[in-house]
């Protein structure tokens, strides 16, 4: 026998309720003893660098200017070479002024909020934004929320080899296989999982929350040479 996994990929939307549905393919080689199931999401990123190009579109004009401005500011700092003395009075820029439109549509889909680590930087002592941030700062401030450990779905699992589904209703992640990030362990199984050659396992998922690749893997080993007989090893 060897180490081997069997993974099953989901390219998840966000769309609450959207229905997927993957089907792995055991070979001829030898059958499948699966020991244990996982998953991770992999998402594109959680930055939220801010569209400067979109300055010109505020509608505000007080606003477009000042977002003008300081598109201008930071382009300038940007183009001093490094040991410039210049290069030290960096652009400043009052937080509260940023308008929404210079942030990516699919952020704010996604919901965004201050980096814990930079709250300090971000914010006053009274709670309020701060009105002192280095310009070329302000793409490390914030974070997206669609982050992997937040990812929700419910799931369900059918062994063509023994025609048989692994679960009577669809069970939440967290409910069956533990959090993403590994603080509630992933499922090891009770009695390993045998799955013959030329069977299939298929795995239903129905979205939750969470937009990415989710990769949802059968841990185990392959038994090599023909095995004839189904059910749990």
């Amino acid at each position: 026998m060897i180490p081997f996994d069997y993974v099953t990929t989901f390219r998840l939307t966000g769309r609450h309720g959207k229905v997927l549905e993957v089907e792995v393919s055991v070979t001829v080689e030898g059958g499948f003893v699966a020991t244990a199931i996982g998953y991770g999401l992999e998402v594109a990123t959680t930055r939220v660098e801010i569209a400067w190009e979109n300055a010109d579109d505020v509608t505000i004009v007080a606003l477009n200017n000042t977002m003008v401005t300081a598109r201008a500011a930071l382009e300038t700092w940007k183009k001093l070479a490094p040991d410039d003395p210049a290069k030290a009075n960096v652009p400043l820029i009052d937080l509260a002024d940023l308008p929404l439109r210079l942030f990516p549509t699919s952020a704010l889909v996604d919901g965004i909020r201050i980096r814990p680590d930079y709250l300090r930087i971000a914010l006053t002592d009274g709670g309020t934004l701060s009105a002192n941030v280095a310009t070329p700062l302000v793409n490390e401030l914030f974070e997206r929320l669609n982050v992997p450990e937040r990812v929700s779905f419910r799931y369900s699992i059918f062994d063509s080899g023994r025609g048989i589904e692994l679960q009577n209703q669809p069970i939440h992640n967290i409910a069956g296989l533990g959090t993403a990030d590994g603080s509630r362990p992933f499922k090891k199984l009770l009695r390993p999982m045998l799955c013959v050659p030329r069977s299939t396992i298929r795995v239903h998922v129905e979205e939750r929350a969470g937009r990415g690749t989710l990769f949802i893997v059968f841990q185990g080993y392959k038994l090599l040479g023909e095995i004839n007989r189904g059910g749990r090893a």
